[in-house]
């Protein structure tokens, strides 16, 4: 039978608020976690669920409540326990992988478990440009992050109150260029440029020696933005993502 160890904190328990005694567990499960155990049993793994707060009865008795609470099933091959079992994989939010090499005592100092903030080792501000056509996506992701946005599109109603007038062109980049520079000196670590940016010499303006340039790919067929300008009501677009789809050149994969 194989045997998996799951730790309780940042594996189960998404564990976001701080610890105060071992029966208070306040926060819901890591999303897919009810899923994957039951899917671990149902192909007959023992699932052995780790946590030092078990070392209580208290302890014990509030994780047991919890995994009932939040629809994980009881099952003979789920026990709950205190110390680290025999097992074939451990799952842990605060283990690294050992591949044979010792970490340094840098990657030891700078480690994070995955849902607490990375620490900071790059000072450099980042600039995540978007580059996708027309309808792909791009906005969508943007208002999903927590950074501010400079988006040309925006810019060019606030200016002109239109979606494009050549004339004004070389305006609505000079100021996308300076709002970006703004909210670096501003303080912001990271900055979204959302903008389709499909060309090399598009996106070479978009390097500086003020910060890290990001590419953030969309590559959505040119059909379905042509279908999604259509259904948005907007048949203008039409011509201008078929333009940008013949022009379309892929950015240097960045990290």
């Amino acid at each position: 039978m194989k045997t998996i160890c799951l730790d309780f904190d940042g594996v189960l328990h998404s564990y976001t608020s701080r610890w105060v005694v071992p029966e208070l567990i306040p926060d819901p499960p890591v999303p897919g976690a009810v899923a994957f155990v039951q899917q671990l049993v149902a192909n007959g793994w023992k699932v052995y669920v780790q946590s030092v707060r078990s070392g209580s009865e208290a302890g014990y008795n509030a994780i047991c409540d919890w995994l009932g609470e939040n629809g994980f099933p009881e099952h003979p091959l789920i026990e709950v326990v205190a110390e680290k079992p025999r097992a074939w994989v451990y799952l842990d939010d605060r283990a690294m992988l050992f591949t044979g090499a010792f970490p340094t005592l840098t990657e030891l100092e700078n480690f994070t478990p995955w849902n607490r903030p990375a620490p900071l080792v790059n000072t450099m501000p980042t600039l995540f440009a978007t580059v996708g056509l027309p309808r792909s996506g791009k906005s969508t992701w943007a208002r999903s992050q927590s950074c501010p946005i400079v988006n040309p599109d925006a810019i060019r109603i606030a200016l002109h109150g239109q979606r494009f007038a050549a004339p004004a062109e070389p305006f609505v980049w000079a100021i996308a260029k300076v709002m970006v520079k703004a909210l670096f000196e501003a303080g912001h670590a990271s900055v979204i440029l959302d903008a389709t940016n499909t060309t090399e010499a598009r996106r070479k303006e978009w390097i500086s020696k003020s910060w890290q340039t990001h590419w953030r790919v969309f590559d959505t067929p040119k059909d379905i933005c042509i279908e999604r300008a259509k259904l948005s009501g907007m048949p203008d677009l039409i011509p201008v993502i078929e333009k940008m789809a013949a022009e379309f050149e892929l950015p240097p994969v960045t990290p």
